[in-house]
């Protein structure tokens, strides 16, 4: 596809930052001071209390947690530790302090603010997060023969989460379509709960989010950050969300560390999908001008999303969810187009939006425009902005090939130019010294001298197991031509 002439607004790798957790995020001070084990210096569990004897229990050499506490703790040496996990009611997890010695891997990860994570000899990019987010990925399947879109897309939000040591959640509504295999998605390693729940068809997309967010509240659950991301018909723009939003691990985490960069950024969406009744049509996805005809001088541009009586409706809908808050000013008019998105919880206005008012004017079925669904389109970023908040775009996920040259076999010209059996491996196997780099055994993880024609394809497998983890998408496969003969 056409790449959009908007200008890049964020950067799919970022610099590390400065720590500044949110307020819900501050600390406790409290210190807890047993003078045979330690004291808990710093609570970092959001929702559990770390309680002594209940979460946690010490002793000179260490701490135990259990329970969803985490916390930092210090040795009665002043040695200090920060010990837990973020996946809720697990079995106990013990740390050492530090020592000289180092931290024996038998008992734990001593896991630090700010600490650098190492996977595949690659810096995690989520390392500069101040804590480990709580992400739910919430999927609207309307239409089920795409279902395997939303499961790649949730397969790279659940790996990220591994990364960090955490899992995500899923929450999916459809139609009742027994299409669906719910329980591929409910097998994604990563993947902590899985909701799957049939809803009727009232309000397409926004009707099934607003669901799930009162389904999210009626158990319990807390996040900090929500993907929201739906089966749109329109392949190409399906594809810019799903590519922007979810299209590798990496961009996963490159979408959670502009969250980190500050507390104002509220919203990420699909480069050239966020624009407002002047947004040239310059910086809107060319597929969308395209689409609306707003290519034509005459055609009115993206102020013909923001009629006099969908503003209107706007405003009745925000003094629902804001009571006291003055009308809205153009300038704050927006929408991302297609409705799919990461969010800060925080952002959403619960549990207003889940007012009867609002949902009483949902379609049921598909309306091209005029119900509720298509004003809290609207409304989702439109809040954000009258708020003083940002929403930011993220441009398509790079996807790494790696050149291929497949020649280490056997083959007959090699036997005719160089003697029967040679490979590339004959040259490099009689060197002796100690800087020429040879292949790892296989018995130590390593592919070995291999023959890429050996029987059941092993090599071939191996070698795209390691290029998938180490975040390589594709192969481009290097041939060529031997005198006329392929």
């Amino acid at each position: 596809q056409s790449a959009s002439r908007a200008p890049m607004k964020l950067h799919p790798r970022l610099p590390s930052m400065q720590s500044r957790p949110d307020s819900w995020f501050a600390a406790s001070q409290e210190h807890d001071v047993n003078e045979t084990g330690c004291q808990l210096v710093q609570q970092k569990s959001r929702t559990v209390a770390c309680t002594r004897g209940e979460s946690f229990g010490c002793s000179r050499r260490g701490v135990w947690v259990s329970k969803g506490c985490r916390g930092v703790f210090r040795s009665m040496d002043g040695e200090e530790v920060e010990c837990g996990n973020w996946r809720g009611w697990e079995p106990s997890y013990r740390c050492r302090f530090r020592s000289k010695a180092g931290v024996p891997p038998e008992d734990g990860r001593p896991l630090r603010a700010h600490k650098d994570h190492f996977y595949n000899g690659r810096k995690d990019i989520s390392a500069s997060f101040p804590y480990v987010p709580r992400v739910a990925v919430f999927l609207q399947l309307g239409y089920a023969r795409l279902w395997k879109d939303m499961h790649e897309c949730t397969v790279n939000v659940a790996e990220a989460a591994k990364q960090m040591d955490t899992e995500i959640d899923v929450y999916l509504t459809h139609f009742g379509d027994t299409l669906i295999p719910l329980q591929e998605f409910e097998r994604i390693d990563g993947v902590g709960m899985f909701v799957g729940r049939v809803v009727p068809n009232h309000g397409a997309d926004v009707g099934q989010f607003l669901f799930q967010l009162g389904l999210m509240k009626d158990l319990g659950k807390e996040y900090d950050f929500i993907l929201k991301l739906h089966t749109k018909k329109d392949d190409i723009w399906r594809e810019r969300a799903i590519e922007s939003l979810c299209g590798t691990r990496e961009q996963v985490h490159s979408a959670l560390n502009n969250f980190a960069m500050g507390s104002e950024v509220d919203m990420l969406a699909p480069l050239g999908t966020t624009f407002g009744p002047k947004t040239a049509v310059s910086n809107i996805f060319p597929h969308i001008v395209e689409k609306y005809g707003w290519d034509q001088p005459s055609s009115g541009g993206p102020a013909n999303a923001f009629d006099n009586e969908t503003v209107n409706k706007m405003n009745q809908f925000y003094q629902i969810l804001y009571p006291k808050s003055e009308k809205l000013s153009n300038h704050d008019l927006v929408i991302v187009a297609g409705t799919m998105f990461w969010v800060r919880v925080s952002a959403i206005p619960l549990p207003e939006i889940l007012n009867r008012r609002i949902h009483n004017g949902m379609t049921d079925g598909y309306r091209s425009n005029g119900g509720a669904e298509h004003i809290l389109e609207r409304m989702f970023a439109t809040n954000i902005k009258a708020r003083g908040h940002l929403i930011k775009e993220l441009p398509p996920a790079p996807k790494v090939i790696a050149m291929y040259f497949p020649q280490y076999h056997q083959f007959e010209e090699n036997d005719r130019f160089w003697g029967k059996g040679f490979t590339e491996w004959t040259l490099l196997e009689p060197i002796k010294n100690n800087y020429t780099l040879k292949p790892l055994p296989v018995k130590d993880g390593g592919l070995g001298y291999y023959d890429l024609m050996d029987k059941g394809g092993f090599t071939r497998q191996q070698q795209g197991k390691l290029a998938s983890a180490a975040g390589v998408h594709g192969f481009c496969f290097y041939h060529y031509w031997f005198s006329g003969s392929h």
